[in-house]
């Protein structure tokens, strides 16, 4: 369900150093003209609805219905944040369709 890359993990590692670690959820978000996507918050897993899976030490829970639709996620960490990439695409995502990429919503 989730691949995390070495420098997720470290930036995981790093936040959670003096909190208690707690569950983290992946979930969609509408994405304006690009469509939704995929980001992570902490949560609570519920094991009624979710899929739960540990990975390096931390918990990571998604609902069922969208683990169905993505298959598998990999979280990756930069410059800018964590990203969320499904090995599934969400419908509906991609690129922007009425403005050709020229909107300053797409950047």
């Amino acid at each position: 369900m989730i691949t995390l890359t070495e420098s997720a993990s470290k930036l995981l590692t790093e936040y959670f150093k003096t909190l208690e670690k707690r569950p983290i959820r992946v979930y969609a978000i509408p994405g304006g003209c690009k469509g939704p996507m995929l980001i992570i918050a902490l949560d609570e897993a519920h094991e009624e609805y979710d899929e739960i899976e540990e990975k390096d030490g931390f918990c990571f829970c998604m609902a069922r219905e969208l683990k169905e639709m993505v298959r598998e996620v990999t979280i990756d960490a930069g410059s800018t944040g964590f990203t969320c990439t499904p090995l599934v695409p969400l419908p509906n995502s991609g690129g922007c369709s009425s403005c050709s990429g020229s909107c300053s919503g797409c950047h």
